[in-house]
């Protein structure tokens, strides 16, 4: 079966016996799972979130009834897909909260069947005459690969703007794609990787230059960080307070005064000012 429904696949899903619903519901949680924002307990090792079904609810409404929520959740317990635990104290407040992690079983409803396998029934049966059959599937399956190679992660992009939002500089409400913003990000996460773009990121956390403390009181923002030139140095950490004035061609360096390698920034050699 060629499509996921909600990022999982159908074959996998039929063969445990879930439905779209499920589907669905299981999409949900793997998304708020991954987000920082989730209050969450460390539960026999595990990172538990807390999860209100109440809001829940309100984010698959097609489930219907709480109460057929509350069923599709205990199922999905029960198979072990997700683990439930109930705690009767929150922040010091007595009731009934309920906590969530997901399992390597809901990795394994994500996961693809290499294409060659699924392709091993048509190579043992090529004619006769040894050409070789044309899988007539082929363009479908290629413009959804190149479909999902354009798609930048929304899990990434809520990373990205969590951990930049979370250093204290004009915050990002959002990064639409098809946006230069957008763009711009895609491309450094494909070349770098979405961990060394959070690293680049907590690198300016570490920079009183990048941060405004300057002659021009100048401060970094989003746009600049993620075009190419200056993404670079950013990861590398040449502003970095620590490094006193490493000489990489952005910045100068002033030892005249007897203060040690205070940096000196030459601005005409950083990009976007």
């Amino acid at each position: 079966m060629k499509y996921t429904v909600h990022g999982l696949q159908q074959e996998k899903l039929i063969e445990m016996g879930l439905d779209n619903d499920d589907a669905l519901i299981l999409s949900v949680i793997k998304e708020m799972y991954s987000s920082k924002k989730m209050e969450y307990q460390i539960i026999d090792g595990e990172r538990f979130i807390w999860i209100d079904q109440g809001y829940l609810l309100d984010q698959v409404p097609i489930i219907g009834a709480r109460s057929s929520l509350k069923r599709r959740l205990k199922k999905l317990d029960e198979m072990k897909i997700i683990e439930r635990r109930v705690l009767f104290v929150k922040d010091g407040v007595k009731g009934k909260f309920s906590y969530i992690n997901i399992t390597s079983k809901l990795d394994e409803l994500s996961e693809y069947t290499p294409w060659l396998k699924m392709n091993q029934g048509l190579v043992q049966n090529e004619p006769r005459d040894g050409s070789k059959w044309t899988n007539k599937d082929t363009p479908i399956r290629d413009s959804i690969n190149n479909i999902s190679k354009d798609i930048l992660c929304s899990t990434h992009v809520q990373r990205v703007i969590e951990e930049w939002n979370s250093i204290g500089l004009q915050k990002i409400i959002s990064i639409n794609a098809g946006t230069n913003r957008y763009k711009s990000l895609k491309a450094r996460i494909n070349e770098y990787g979405i961990e060394n773009v959070i690293k680049a990121i907590k690198n300016i956390n570490e920079s009183s230059f990048l941060k405004g403390q300057n002659n021009r009181n100048w401060i970094v923002n989003f746009d600049w960080l993620v075009k190419p030139n200056n993404f670079i140095k950013v990861l590398e950490g040449n502003y970095k307070d620590e490094n006193g004035g490493k000489n990489n061609g952005s910045f100068r360096q002033d030892f005249s005064k007897g203060q040690g390698a205070k940096p000196k920034y030459d601005y005409d050699k950083i990009n976007g000012i």
